[in-house]
């Protein structure tokens, strides 16, 4: 097997073929992606192969993901559990709970607001956990802060609203396609953030599981169910 040269110091050999190359020495201090088809990997074990050409100290974290030929995909429960419901706006009744058991396609008219409540939980204390939920490609995140947002939404105390005092959100960030919430520290428990939606786009849409996990300890992970919306 082909050792392939990276100047980041490090070596990677998957396969004969080389997926990578780094042609700068600003690379060394920055993440590096590599994306290799499931079709040219090897059946059975691969590996991964990480040295250095001098006697300078090299740390380094791996960290790899895939999604399973099976679908839906079973949820996980390593530490930490999230549970993902949506509801329509100012109504207290779920229209589906994405937990164990995935539901059926939900079917959501366009133009609306629905309200997305994460419900997580922990066994013992955990630092700076991360919160990744995506969004269907069909509906979009509201932003409450923003000036030409109406007050009906920014009024609503449980828009984006932490239940535990004891434990802030720290930071969030609305992407395009999907909310990131940072809290510095999660006490064992069980506690809630929402969010509001709307739904733009007529179609069929995946959407992907929440993920909940500590930021230096990724597979720490607990996730929701996948599902499929429909808009129209």
């Amino acid at each position: 097997m082909r050792q392939i040269h990276l100047l980041t110091r490090c070596l990677y050999q998957p396969t004969e073929k080389s997926y990578f190359s780094c042609l700068s020495e600003s690379c060394i201090s920055k993440p590096i992606t590599i994306h290799i088809p499931i079709c040219d990997l090897n059946v059975g074990k691969n590996d991964i192969c990480i040295l250095k050409d001098n006697e300078n100290f090299l740390y380094y974290t791996i960290k790899y993901s895939y999604n399973l030929s099976k679908s839906p995909k079973p949820i996980y429960n390593r530490g930490l559990a999230i549970n993902r419901k949506i509801y329509r706006y100012n109504d207290s009744v779920p229209l589906a709970v994405y937990n164990e058991n995935p539901p059926d396609t939900l079917r959501l008219a366009s133009g609306e607001v629905y309200k997305i409540e994460l419900e997580y939980s922990s066994v013992s204390r955990f630092y700076d956990v991360v919160i990744d939920d995506p969004v269907p490609a069909g509906m979009e995140i509201i932003n409450t802060s923003f000036a030409n947002v109406s007050s009906n939404y920014t009024n609503n105390k449980r828009s984006g609203y932490y239940t535990c005092s004891d434990d802030p959100v720290n930071y969030k960030e609305i992407k395009d396609d999907r909310m990131i919430v940072s809290i510095r520290n999660v006490n064992a428990g069980e506690f809630q953030y929402t969010y509001l939606v709307r739904s733009v786009t007529k179609g069929t849409f995946f959407w992907p599981c929440a993920s909940i996990f500590p930021m230096y300890n990724t597979e720490l992970v607990g996730t929701t169910s996948e599902g499929f919306v429909r808009i129209k």
